[in-house]
């Protein structure tokens, strides 16, 4: 087993959302790192996310740069809405959606660890996530 260098925790935040101009398809946006991506789902609209900002993270890393440091942060309008599900959404375990078929909006909240080792730095796979809220908006 190889020795590990140095752990790096972030904590992101990351909203999945319908996309309003493409039927059927679902946005994971990194507001930390302004990050966005999509998927026909919010389960691989989340997957996508994770996968491009992980990349996004360790292309930084790898260059010596503080990942928070390169990337802006989302606009104010996506923070008010996490804000917004975070304050007032349903605490739930998954991204399944009602059948009501409502505006659905997932707020996650997650810290992911970045582990280096003398050979490569890569993202921990029991990364955790600390909140998982859903709301609905008419």
């Amino acid at each position: 087993m190889e020795k590990i260098v140095e752990r790096r925790l972030f904590r992101l935040d990351v909203l999945v959302f319908s996309a309003a101009d493409l039927p059927g398809q679902w946005i994971g946006h990194c507001l930390d790192l302004d990050i966005v991506s999509q998927g026909n789902s919010p389960e691989e609209a989340l997957r996508m996310i994770r996968e491009a900002t992980e990349m996004s993270v360790i292309d930084a890393m790898n260059d010596g740069l503080d990942p928070k440091a390169v990337y802006k942060r989302a606009p104010e309008r996506y923070w008010a809405r996490f804000k917004d599900a975070m304050d007032h959404g349903t605490p739930v375990d998954s991204l399944e959606l009602e059948a009501d078929g409502g505006d659905w909006l997932f707020a996650i909240s997650a810290e992911l660890t970045f582990i280096a080792t003398e050979s490569e730095l890569r993202l921990d796979r029991a990364a955790r996530r600390s909140a998982l809220r859903r709301a609905c908006f008419s």
